[in-house]
């Protein structure tokens, strides 16, 4: 047995065919009020009936319902809204796009009477399309698995995705039907994923299915840290300064508390880079263009700490990771400068060094936090000028 999207002259309609395994037929769920079983205990009451039209078996909102089955479907599995309608369907990959994708099957398992004129329909399989792929298809255990897992996680996320995904929860196992406003967590969760990929270290395009990316989020694979720096002999400086590099990458790869300490920095400099002063938010024509530097890398101090960060564009960032610029603390005051032996060992390399220069001396209040406590912790720059030397 199967619920099926049929063109209808353009229109879109869904129609239930097919003997089930059970020997239940779709005359016999004529009229029965249907609760689509999801498994893993999830269970809508869709609000939705089947009805006799032209000699078709339609599936037709019951009073009071607000969006068809199909569409709760979809809501409760965290994919976009779907069309009913050839004409609005889209064409290329990714197929499953807000507004430009059908839900063209859904295959039961098997459907069975229930008391009180309702009737439950055990979904099984679900196959999609739109105009240039005609069957792409997931188990629906298995996504409503990753489902559950994303709730689980919820608090892992930045915000504001934990509270979204705390609402769809509670929406979708308020057991249906669903309403308008599990499509909007949904919009609004795209949105919010769309906005914190990049400190999520996703891909993420809006309007496109959210699961991945969430996933891919929790799944992010931790490296191992290299060697600690201070096991490494003193005269060997270039294995030290590319153990520090190593750790850097390390730190900014380590899903939710790596997102949470690039947010807060970008924050408590307003996107301002330290070393130019230039500042490049994030905008809704651009990314943001500052990142968020460790300064010390290694394990025996608290990496996401924002005293133990700054805030660079990308050129003073790659420089600061590189040791062509360092900053300093003295006098209460802060102070960029380059080393003696980076001036040494570039001069007459056709190596633009006064890009480097003109930023050289002290660092305007301004450029940093003003909560004292998230200005660089003067121990760690210390620390850091140490290990680099």
């Amino acid at each position: 047995m199967r619920i099926s999207r049929r063109t209808s002259g353009g229109r879109g309609e869904y129609e239930i065919s097919e003997v089930a395994k059970s020997g239940v037929t779709p005359t016999a769920l004529t009229g029965r009020r249907l609760i689509l079983n999801l498994g893993r205990g999830v269970a809508l009451d869709t609000g939705t009936s089947i009805q006799p039209q032209g000699g078709k078996r339609r599936l037709r909102r019951m009073p009071g319902t607000p969006i068809h089955l199909h569409r709760q479907f979809a809501a409760a599995l965290l994919l976009p809204h779907p069309v009913r309608q050839d004409v609005a369907l889209g064409s290329g990959a990714p197929v499953v796009q807000r507004n430009r994708y059908a839900v063209e099957h859904i295959e039961l398992g098997d459907a069975v009477l229930a008391g009180g004129d309702r009737a439950r329909l055990d979904a099984r399989t679900a196959i999609l399309k739109n105009k240039t792929y005609a069957a792409e298809e997931f188990s629906v255990s298995d996504r409503l698995a990753q489902v559950q897992r994303i709730w689980k996680r919820a608090s892992d996320f930045p915000d504001p995705i934990p509270t979204l995904l705390t609402e769809h929860h509670d929406l979708v196992k308020a057991g249906g039907p669903l309403p308008l406003g599990a499509e909007e967590v949904i919009y609004e969760l795209q949105a919010a994923v769309a906005e914190a990929s990049a400190d999520m270290g996703v891909l993420y395009t809006q309007n496109t299915d959210v699961l991945p990316p969430l996933l891919q989020f929790l799944d992010g694979i931790e490296p191992e840290p290299p060697v600690k720096v201070e096991e490494i002999e003193p005269e060997e400086v270039e294995i030290k300064r590319r153990t520090i590099r190593q750790w850097r990458q390390w730190a900014g790869c380590r899903g939710a508390a790596s997102a949470k300490f690039r947010r807060e920095v970008r924050e408590a400099y307003n996107s301002i880079c330290v070393v130019c002063g230039l500042r490049f938010p994030k905008t809704p024509l651009n990314n943001t263009g500052v990142d968020s530097a460790h300064i010390l890398p290694w394990s025996d101090y608290d990496l996401d700490k924002v005293s133990n960060g700054i805030c660079a564009c990308k050129l003073h960032h790659w420089a600061f990771d590189e040791g062509l610029i360092r900053i300093i603390h003295k006098g209460g005051k802060y102070f960029v400068e380059i080393p003696e032996e980076v001036e040494a060992g570039l001069a007459g390399a056709g190596f633009a060094l006064d890009a480097l220069r003109q930023h050289v001396g002290e660092i305007p209040a301004q450029r940093l936090p003003g909560d004292p406590s998230k200005r660089p912790h003067p121990k760690f720059l210390k620390l850091l000028a140490e290990a680099m030397d």
